[in-house]
Formats: structure tokens, sequence, C-alpha cells
């Protein structure tokens, strides 16, 4: 089974949001900086150096199995997200600077990526940048206040200037200025949500501990097993040899 590799840097998008201020008052510029410092208020997430992230997935629906995610992060803009079953890589994508590869677990070659798929990468990788405020990635961010099942949200629609990517839109509590919902699609256009179930504190960061996506009619349950900032990262993680690019 294809595991969508986005799906983790989706996660990280649930990281960042936290919190709005008081009704539609602020500026988007100051709502964001807020937004970023309720799930980091000391600033230990957006001032690290480097950050490593392993989750496990749980496929419900569909062709069930059980996955585990991993994300490496090195300042200023390295990037690695690989999928592994049974211990064993099945995936990876790297992102080192302005090129982009998938990786085979198969055979370890690598492919350039490019076009659109690039153009989402590039957005998700800034969004997983901890030092990069939503008002950074979106040129178009707007919100209002909304109810439902009794219960009050803010509501933010944020876009880029790229028409070939769509709205990503997060639902964050009124009360407790935490990210609930976010809801966009993925890379074939089939609608994709996510919800948090739950957060944990981590080194005094609130970051999303479990979490169900929901994807072309496959339910996934994702649950954070590692969380460390600052740890040593060697380069090769985020490199390839030319001989494996093929194009």
């Amino acid at each position: 089974m294809k595991i969508k590799v986005f799906t983790l840097f989706l996660i990280m998008i649930l990281s960042a949001v936290a919190a709005i201020g008081e009704e539609n008052v602020l500026s988007i510029k100051e709502l964001c900086s807020k937004i970023r410092d309720a799930a980091d208020p000391d600033g230990f997430f957006r001032n690290a150096e480097s950050y490593l992230i392993r989750q496990k997935i749980t496929v419900i629906g569909g062709e069930r199995g059980e996955f585990y995610g991993e994300i490496k992060f090195k300042k200023p803009d390295k990037i690695r997200s690989s999928y592994f079953y049974k211990g064993k890589l099945m995936s990876a994508v790297v992102i080192n600077g302005g090129k982009a590869w998938n990786i085979s677990g198969a055979d370890g070659s690598a492919s350039d990526i490019s076009g659109i798929e690039f153009d989402r990468l590039k957005l998700f990788h800034q969004i997983a940048n901890p030092s990069t405020a939503l008002s950074d990635v979106f040129e178009d961010i707007r919100f209002e206040k909304t109810e439902e099942n009794g219960e009050s949200f803010y509501v933010l629609s944020c876009r880029t200037k790229l028409e070939n990517i769509p709205a990503i839109v997060f639902y964050v509590g009124a009360k407790d200025f935490l990210q609930r919902r976010m809801i966009s699609s993925d890379d074939k256009g089939n609608p994709y949500s996510a919800e948090i179930v739950k957060y944990s504190l981590i080194d005094r960061i609130l970051i999303p501990s479990e979490t169900k996506v929901l994807t072309g009619g496959v339910q996934q349950q994702i649950v954070l097993e590692t969380f460390k900032i600052n740890i040593d990262i060697d380069d090769s993680e985020f490199g390839i040899e030319q001989k494996q690019i093929s194009k």
C-alpha cells in the first residue's frame, strides 16, 4: 500500500496552529504570531536547529496495516520524510534547498520531484520549518468565528498565490485556542481531513500526539512516538548519489 508522503507534512501543520486572538480585531500578522506563540510559548521549537519526529500510522480503512513515519529536519532547508513497514524502508522524500527527490525503498533509486508535486512539498516544507509563521507561508489568510454542535471555533482559510495549491482550512477552538481539525485535498483532488484527538507537552512545546486522518475513503490513526529537537543529524541524511538520480 502506498501511504501519502505529504501526510507527515500536514501533521506538522497541525503542530503550528494553536491560538487566535479575541474576535477579529487583530491583523493577520499579529494573529499568526499568537498562533505560533501559543504552541511554542518559549520559542524552543522555532529556534531549534533540528528535529526528529517518529509516528505510528495505523491504516483502518482500505488495505489495513501498521506503518511508521519519520521526519528529520535540519536548518535552514533540509528535510527527509520516510515511511517504514516491518522495519524496512518503503519510500522517502528528500528536500534539500530548492531540490527534491523520491527515494525508492526497493532499490534506493531516486527520481526528481517537479511541477505541482514539488510546489506542494515546498509548501509543506515551509510550514514544517519551526521558524515559519503562517503569514510567512500564505499570501491570503481569512478567518471568521462559527458555531458547530454547541462549540465555538475560529475558521482560517489559507491560500498561496499558486492556483494549483488548494486552500487549507483550519478549525481552532475558541475557548482553548487549540487546532481541532484541518480540511484540504490531496494531490489527486480527493478530500482530506485531519482531526487532532490529543495533544502532548514535550520540551515545553505543544504538539499533536494522536490524530485521525481521512483521505480517499481511507482512515489513518497517527500516534506520536518520538519528538526531539536539537539533535545531531548528519548532512548525508539529506543527500543522494548522483548516479542514483533518474529524470
